[in-house]
Parts: C-alpha cells; structure tokens; sequence
C-alpha cells in the first residue's frame, strides 16, 4: 500500500474512499 509516513491513517482514509465510491456507484 501507500506509506506517506505522516499520516498513519491516509491508508484507511484511501480504502475508505475507494469502498464510498463504490458504494455509490451500486446504489
């Protein structure tokens, strides 16, 4: 996965956006 070092959560953030999007695009 992505590791920006900073952010711990930018990783969970991304999988979030990615599961959003695609739950949006079922619905």
């Amino acid at each position: 996965m992505f590791s920006l070092g900073e952010s711990s959560l930018s990783e969970f953030d991304f999988l979030v956006l990615i599961y959003s999007n695609i739950s949006y695009f079922t619905s």
